[in-house]
């Protein structure tokens, strides 16, 4: 649906009431899903997926947007361009929401990411006597993690995990493994939902064993 720059100044000004610039985003009129007709856009620039659409079914007013209150993406009809204006300034305050706090599994990530390997920048496979070395640091963390007290099922999966590593580690280049590596982690993280006791403490045994990995 196209708008009425009365409208759009509409839209500018609830902007601005939720205390966030308009330059953080992007008004745009693209193709409808009614054939023929324009709808527009609204994204949020800083994270392109977050977006806000104004379209029309059946003469009434349509919109997308996300993100909503308790999912990604929802979607409304209504009436009203009051209630509209009401959906929208529900998305700003979802925006705001979204957008004001850390992604604490990026941030989980980038933390394994940065541990301390010393193979920045070369993708060549591991020597035999680096091999070794990382079947060594491996086999330490696998001895240690039982002081995790993680439950049977998870510790099978995480030795499982690192055996897993170790026979990789003979055909992947260093930093084809090092992202191997972290995205198992991660993996493990995530699919049993680890309390962030045990993730703090399974994330400082492994900085504690692997930082410093083939130093010389």
């Amino acid at each position: 649906m196209q708008l009425l720059v009365s409208q759009k100044n509409k839209l500018f000004d609830l902007i601005v009431n939720q205390k966030m610039s308009p330059s953080q985003f992007e008004i745009e009129e693209i193709p409808s899903e009614e054939i023929f007709k324009k709808a527009t856009k609204i994204t949020y620039k800083e994270h392109q997926a977050f977006s806000f659409l104004i379209d029309s079914r059946d003469n009434n007013y349509f919109c997308r947007y996300s993100p909503a209150s308790d999912r990604f993406e929802i979607e409304r009809i209504t009436a009203s361009w009051d209630i509209l204006l009401a959906y929208f300034k529900d998305w700003l305050n979802n925006l705001s929401q979204e957008t004001s706090h850390d992604d604490k599994w990026k941030k989980l990530e980038e933390e394994i990411n940065n541990f301390d390997f010393k193979f920045e920048g070369t993708n060549d496979q591991f020597s035999v006597l680096e091999y070794e070395e990382v079947c060594l640091k491996i086999d330490v963390i696998k001895d240690k993690i039982t002081l995790i007290n993680l439950p049977d099922e998870q510790l099978t999966k995480i030795h499982a995990d690192l055996e897993y590593l170790k026979e990789k580690a003979k055909v992947l280049g260093k930093l084809d493994w090092k992202t191997l590596f972290v995205g198992t982690i991660v993996n493990f993280i995530t699919q049993y939902s680890l309390p962030p006791e045990k993730i703090n403490s399974l994330i400082n045994l492994i900085k504690e064993v692997m930082n410093q990995l083939l130093l010389n």
